[in-house]
């Protein structure tokens, strides 16, 4: 590191007034932020889903006859997702407990490689065991990167823009998701070659290749992403007092103060952390309709190919809504009402289907699953609602993020395998009176959070008991930053 970036300030800077935040300086540090840090955490997203969910692929590639998987009926392929499952839903807490005292250039991109390497690792296993202990530490690798993002995000972009770049980022998981048929398909040739030039299975291959993707694709990002207002080294000076202020000015803590009993109090003691306990799980059964829309074709005498084909658009027309959806919640400062109008908007939908019922034509499940598609934006707006919540303690956001993802993982994944069964297809009965249910209680909750936030009750609060908006009414004129608070 170069001595000038060492050296620490000899004197306190004085940042601007407030009043006076420099427009250009502004728009320069939200140019340098969309063109360094969301293109790699898009495509470390899809690479993160690539690796996560290619034990399909590999068990259709051969992976089933060589370690003996193919007399069980599926249930060593769901033990080694279960096992993923754990470790992945159980780190993200530890993970993001941590990330507040690390550099997220480092911490992100290095998880990044570890997952790489384990997922080319499983290319070596022998029996289910390997595979089972492989898939574990693949949890642990990844549980740090989706929270660990939203965190980094909510430290960078106030109010006015992070809801769009937190439902940007998202992109990559709808983008996996619509291009995964074709990914696997140039895989698919890639691994097939690859096979025949070097004799090991496909499936093998497949691991190896996927792997070392996510390794390719993570070492830019140590170059790439910025770590925190007041230690970015390719930042210049001007842009970090220009982050610095804007956070500031709306009440977040931008300073690691450590951990302690307090943070866990000032999480646990507060109403909201219960409502979004709730308001997590119940937004994965949002789109639940349009996860099982292949099976409801499929059921409909519709081929398997076509049925897979007819999902890609659908994923493609969500990937271009989110961000109207996350642009027009920051253009109006607003989580509440985004929130409470797709919950309303999805609950109508799910009624209209549950009126029709058996007797739904084809073309009816096709309106609306098409129109559910903008309702995949509220889980990235309640995700920036969260960030700007806890936003007066670091420890206590980053604390929050991991647990309510955690949550929203553990509870849909074994109610809806009971609730939406692919074998009730295409008239998901079930699914979908559980659906309005939810989403009625959803409703309900979002308006709970909405109304002790506009009373200003019982707000999170920092470690000398100031909440955010108490923290922005304090600030003076001019904020002074310690000597060294600015060193690389």
């Amino acid at each position: 590191m170069a001595p000038e970036a060492e050296r620490e300030v000899d004197q306190p800077i004085v940042v601007a007034e407030l009043a006076d935040l420099d427009a250009e300086a502004e728009k320069g540090l939200r140019k340098a932020l969309d063109l360094r840090l969301l293109p790699w955490v898009v495509l470390g997203y899809i690479v993160n889903g690539l690796d996560r969910n290619n034990l399909n692929n590999a068990y259709t590639l051969g992976m089933d006859k060589d370690l003996n998987m193919i007399n069980d009926k599926g249930y060593g392929l769901q033990l080694a997702n279960l096992y993923f499952f754990i470790t992945y839903v159980i780190c993200q807490v530890l993970g993001n407990s941590i990330i507040p005292r690390l550099r997220p250039s480092i911490f992100l991109p290095a998880i990044m490689i570890i997952w790489g390497g384990i997922a080319a690792s499983m290319a070596a296993v022998h029996d289910t065991t390997g595979l089972n202990w492989a898939r574990a530490a693949l949890g642990i690798a990844e549980a740090g990167f989706y929270p660990g993002v939203i965190y980094l995000l909510g430290s960078w972009y106030p109010k006015s823009d992070l809801g769009l770049r937190i439902a940007i980022f998202t992109l990559g998981q709808n983008f996996g998701s619509s291009l995964s048929g074709l990914i696997s398909a140039i895989l698919a040739q890639t691994v097939s070659a690859a096979s025949e030039a070097t004799g090991l299975p496909a499936w093998r291959v497949l691991f190896l290749v996927e792997g070392l993707i996510s390794i390719v694709v993570a070492v830019p990002g140590f170059f790439l992403l910025p770590d925190y207002p007041t230690n970015t080294r390719w930042m210049n000076e001007e842009h970090k007092r220009v982050a610095l202020k804007r956070m500031e000015a709306q009440g977040n803590n931008v300073q690691y103060t450590g951990y302690s009993w307090a943070v866990v109090k000032n999480l646990l003691i507060r109403p909201y952390f219960y409502l979004f306990c709730a308001i997590f799980p119940i937004l994965n059964f949002l789109p639940q309709i349009i996860n099982n829309f292949i099976f409801s074709l499929k059921n409909s005498g519709w081929s398997a190919s076509l049925a897979n084909y007819m999902t890609v658009p659908v994923y493609l027309v969500a990937a271009a809504v989110i961000p109207i959806v996350g642009w027009s919640s920051d253009r109006f400062r607003d989580r509440f009402y985004h929130g409470l109008i797709g919950t309303v908007w999805a609950m109508v939908l799910y009624a209209v289907l549950m009126v029709n019922d058996a007797n739904a034509p084809t073309s009816l499940l096709f309106v609306v699953v098409y129109l559910l598609t903008p309702c995949y934006a509220i889980y990235p707006i309640m995700m920036g609602w969260v960030n700007e919540l806890w936003r007066a303690d670091n420890q206590t956001r980053a604390l929050a993020i991991a647990i309510f993802n955690s949550v929203a993982n553990i509870i849909p994944s074994y109610t809806a395998t009971i609730i939406w069964l692919p074998g009730d297809a295409p008239r998901y009965y079930l699914g979908k009176l559980a659906s309005i249910g939810l989403l009625a209680c959803l409703a309900l909750i979002i308006v709970a959070v909405g109304l002790l936030e506009r009373n200003k009750i019982l707000l999170p609060v920092d470690k000398d008991g100031k909440s955010a908006v108490e923290r922005a009414e304090a600030i003076p004129t001019e904020i002074v930053l310690e000597k060294g608070a600015l060193k690389a």
